[in-house]
């Protein structure tokens, strides 16, 4: 149980845990929430955040219609097309059949 300490629950302390389980205790607690999301928490409750320097941030540059498009015919093109196969074929059937 190294590198966790008393940050081991006692149920696990007393039975032993298993390699599995303590790798998933350690990277539970490495994370933390993002600064934002902090920040929300703390105005919701009330109280004020310590003012940390802020790391720069990367600009994430929005997608513009081309790209959306883009996005969205690379998921539903296919579904796209085989409807339309299907509605030319049900066509195609209908008129021989109605004949």
């Amino acid at each position: 149980m190294s590198g966790l300490g008393a940050r081991v629950p006692p149920r696990l302390r007393s039975a032993g845990a298993s390699e599995l389980e303590l790798a998933l205790l350690r990277s539970a607690s490495r994370e933390q929430p993002p600064r934002d999301v902090s920040e929300q928490i703390a105005a919701e409750l009330g109280i004020a955040l310590p003012v940390l320097v802020a790391a720069p941030r990367r600009v994430v540059k929005k997608p513009n219609f081309a790209q959306k498009m883009q996005a969205f015919l690379r998921v539903y093109a296919g579904w796209i097309a085989a409807v339309l196969i299907g509605a030319v074929v049900g066509a195609v059937v209908f008129v021989v059949l109605c004949r």
